[in-house]
């Protein structure tokens, strides 16, 4: 069974492409196709054209005839998380029970027909016997939109997850289950973050700070149209450019990863006062950007992990070169792809 990963945000839309026989596993594609700006803000599809574009050249390099087709929709769209606990349950049986209990631990007067739900099992910290469901309520003509834009392409979606499972999963298949870590995916609008305790995911969220104020302020410093620099935030200079243009965007960077640094320690302090951050997975385009990467490691005095492989996965020769240029940036593409 091949599962494919599609990942779209406002500048571009990454796939990943997971083949499984039995118990080999195996990574066949992953990419990224560029998108213009205007197609995609907010969770929501704004030009269906200018998504088209970038789908079909990307979902091109993959084949879809009998695969499974799994998109995500970003954090921000979801409407409510509840944490539902089984003492002395199995996980299998929990998640069976939670699909007849879900509804009540929804909010109060809640119309279930206009939701979709999601599930996602872990253990208890405290108690090792205690299964725990997070179940998460998505708005319904959001995942009708997303089904929408791939009918009009004639594809098929078989399942549609939230980015910050994918990322925990990512984060599952090559970190080590043990100690505190997170992973941070920073898109154009939104950064995204999950956190995993002793190998289990224990809390997500999101930031409203993205690579779009890196652009913004590059445009308006600099003068020039605000295209131009989500350029320079992809790392695209003109050969004339002056080394101090370098320093200013790096700079502007430094700026982000502080506004992300703060954040998170709110969140860190209250959580997990003891704990030390032991290691941080950087996803996304602007986690690639060495100055942020720098910053959010010396803040968080944390180490970051460089995914060049994932262990028990093999990488087609396909894969390997972008691979061992990191996987972090398609980290939720990934994930999507290995979606049982």
């Amino acid at each position: 069974m091949i599962t494919v990963g599609i990942d779209i945000g406002s500048y571009s839309v990454k796939c990943a492409a997971a083949e499984i026989k039995g118990k080999e596993r195996k990574l066949i594609f992953v990419g990224e196709e560029p998108m213009e700006s205007g197609g995609f803000s907010g969770g929501s599809f704004t030009n269906h054209e200018i998504v088209f574009k970038s789908l079909r050249k990307v979902l091109s390099n993959v084949t879809l005839t009998g695969s499974k087709v799994v998109l995500s929709i970003p954090c921000c769209s979801l409407l409510h998380k509840a944490t539902v606990e089984y003492p002395g349950t199995p996980m299998k049986d929990a998640m069976k029970m939670i699909r007849w209990d879900y509804i009540q631990y929804l909010p109060e007067g809640s119309d279930t027909s206009a939701v979709t739900v999601a599930f996602s099992g872990h253990k208890s910290h405290s108690d090792p016997a205690t299964s725990c469901v997070d179940v998460y309520a998505i708005p319904e003509y959001l995942v009708a939109n997303y089904t929408n834009l791939f009918a009009d392409i004639s594809v098929s979606v078989n399942a549609i997850d939230l980015s910050t499972l994918a990322l925990e999963r990512f984060y599952g298949m090559v970190a080590p289950a043990s100690g505190l870590g997170i992973i941070i995916n920073v898109g154009h609008e939104y950064t995204e973050y999950a956190i995993v305790v002793d190998g289990t995911p224990d809390y997500q969220g999101f930031l409203p700070i993205g690579g779009s104020h890196v652009a913004q302020d590059i445009s308006e410093t600099l003068d020039i149209p605000f295209n131009d620099a989500v350029a320079m935030t992809r790392g695209s200079f003109s050969r004339d450019t002056e080394g101090d243009v370098h320093q200013m965007v790096n700079e502007e960077f430094f700026k982000l990863a502080e506004r992300v640094v703060r954040n998170l320690s709110k969140v860190l302090k209250e959580r997990y006062r003891r704990m030390a951050v032991e290691r941080c997975i950087l996803a996304g385009g602007v986690g690639s950007s060495v100055a942020f990467a720098n910053r959010i490691i010396d803040r968080l005095d944390t180490q970051a992990l460089s995914i060049t492989s994932i262990p028990g996965v093999q990488m087609s020769d396909r894969v390997q070169p972008l691979a061992s240029q990191g996987l972090g940036k398609y980290a939720v593409a990934v994930g999507l792809s290995f979606y049982l």
